[in-house]
């Protein structure tokens, strides 16, 4: 940890104590206590020139004194999220000399320190940088929590820390804080929130390939894909069929999906760069960015220009909403997406005295969701990097799906006027399919209902639930179980088929499971207090016969 007094940087702003954090931060400090995943997300660059380390460490400290974001740290009271800024630059700074000079080695090293003890509530936590002494050179990257910074602020930051480093005089910045106060959202607003939150698709999971019990294969894996210098045709095609790069690239993510995925209705989250609705210019370090969900439901017989165009659309209307309660209406209604797609553009080359500056360099990026793809721009040309759940999906089946995704873009760049069947056909075409595939998962050990009978057996008169209005035994619970399952067998129920379950939580809702459970089958549980076009659609999306209210 290295600390000092607060000088004076051109700071014009800063959090009250015990400010209310945004709707994004209160979700990330949510999910990070809540042991959910850690968003720490790490950038840095090779700079061609010998490290002064105390010139290196100096130029760290101001620059987490310049932006108050820097010096965030949070409480939880009450289930409410509160930031507060400290008033020294705490962080944590380390500098090692590495003989091998590659990114993985720097990857290596650096990570364990980058993703180890984050804790929210904690000064100086969320904010970690690492360097490396090559002798000749050396390399950096800033760690930054996304409930402090988010894509755009990471470019802001290496390149204030490299100005500062070269010994260069940096202009005032305005806080993040200045540009966060709320503003009261009409009844209109708030419907159409909540209207396209409910009109989402059911979320679907991914297959799953793979299986671990290693915790470090399960977070922060990715894999790059290099499609080269695609750049000109892919801005001059969405150009010419009105769409935009962002809304091309989705759709060409929705392709991928629906074979990932082995349905038509798909749909994914995506992030907002999130300044110009605060008018915030890109000098400020903060967490500007929303995540937001995108419709993404493939018409097969559809033109692939015409999706395109649609999805330019849904996105621009997600993010109209931005400031809403857009995420939490989402949550709400049960459509979170397990998947998310990002857009990094080309960054301009960063300029610090006679320092040689080469091009970002991301070390990780731990998700929580299944895949996350992001899309990265630079001199090189288009990457696509999915950063993947390891213990879902294996690494032959992420590059299967980035081999994927080059095929279906260069075929809907050549050909957009074509349909997005023979555009996944083409991609197809004398390759192996994303789907069908093996799955390695072993069977499980034992069914749900296995240990609950045994339980059952041996003490029928023991506690299994225990209500407000009441407990329920064992062998109450289990009779009950017994009689569903009989149930279901009289109703010509197959163990190949799947039941749907109206439920709430009740000690009903646990006896059927353990009834579909023994009798065989899988089952799907299913609000019974949602609106009967929802639960049509759902039953729809399940596509069985069989309930149980």
């Amino acid at each position: 940890m290295f600390s000092s007094a607060t000088p004076d940087y051109g700071v014009t702003g800063f959090a009250p104590m015990g400010m209310p954090a945004s709707a994004n931060q209160t979700r990330y400090v949510k999910a990070e206590l809540a042991d959910r995943g850690t968003y720490m997300i790490a950038v840095g660059h090779l700079v061609s020139a010998p490290l002064d380390e105390d010139r290196f460490r100096a130029a760290v400290d101001a620059l987490v004194v310049r932006h108050p974001a820097l010096r965030s740290r949070f409480d939880l009271i009450d289930g409410t999220v509160l930031v507060h800024v400290e008033p020294n630059a705490h962080y944590r700074c380390q500098v090692t000399q590495l003989a091998d000079t590659s990114l993985e080695a720097f990857r290596a090293w650096a990570l364990p320190l980058a993703l180890a003890d984050v804790d929210p509530l904690e000064p100086g936590s969320l904010i970690r940088v690492f360097a490396a002494d090559y002798g000749d050179r050396w390399r950096f990257t800033i760690v930054g929590h996304h409930a402090i910074t988010d894509g755009l602020s990471r470019g802001v930051m290496n390149k204030d820390l490299l100005k500062l480093y070269a010994g260069e005089e940096l202009q005032p910045v305005t806080s993040y804080y200045d540009h966060t106060l709320a503003e009261a959202l009409s009844d209109d607003i708030r419907d159409q929130a909540v209207s396209m939150a409910q009109a989402l698709p059911m979320p679907s999971r991914i297959v799953p390939d793979a299986i671990t019990d290693q915790k470090d294969a399960v977070t922060g894996q990715f894999l790059t894909h290099d499609m080269g210098p695609i750049q000109r045709q892919l801005n001059k095609t969405a150009k010419t069929i009105g769409t935009t790069k962002f809304g091309f690239l989705a759709s060409v993510y929705a392709l991928g999906l629906r074979g990932l995925m082995g349905t038509d209705a798909v749909s994914t989250f995506f992030q907002s760069a999130g300044r110009q609705s605060l008018d915030a210019p890109t000098s400020v370090v903060g967490s500007f960015s929303n995540t937001l969900p995108l419709d993404l439901t493939v018409d097969p017989d559809q033109l692939f220009a015409s999706f395109a165009l649609t999805n330019k659309e849904r996105s621009q209307s997600a993010i109209a909403l931005e400031n809403t309660q857009l995420l939490d209406h989402v949550l709400e209604s049960g459509v979170a997406p397990s998947v998310s797609i990002n857009l990094f553009p080309r960054e301009a080359p960063i300029r610090a005295a006679d320092l040689k500056i080469g091009p970002r360099e991301f070390l990780d990026r731990q998700t929580e969701f299944d895949l996350n793809l992001m899309w990265a721009e630079d001199k090189d040309g288009l990457k696509a990097r999915a950063f993947y759940n390891g213990a879902r999906l294996s690494d032959a089946r992420i590059k299967l799906f980035l081999a994927t995704q080059e095929r279906i873009l260069r075929a809907a760049l050549d050909t957009p006027e074509a349909t997005c069947a023979e555009i996944i056909a083409a991609a197809r075409a004398d390759h192996e399919a994303v789907l069908p595939i093996k799955t390695s998962s072993p069977a499980p050990a034992r069914r749900l209902h296995s240990r609950f009978f045994q339980q059952a057996a041996g003490t029928p008169d023991a506690v299994a639930i225990i209500q407000s209005d009441g407990r329920k035994s064992y062998g109450t619970l289990a009779a009950r179980a017994l009689d569903i399952a009989r149930g279901l067998s009289a109703a010509g129920v197959k163990e190949s088929d799947r039941v749907a379950i109206f439920a709430q939580r009740t000690p009903e809702m646990v006896a059927a499971m353990l009834g579909v459970s023994a009798y065989g089958c899988s089952f799907a549980l299913i609000d019974c207090t949602y609106p009967a076009v929802r639960l049509t659609r759902m039953l729809e999306a399940i596509g069985t016969p069989f309930v149980i209210e």
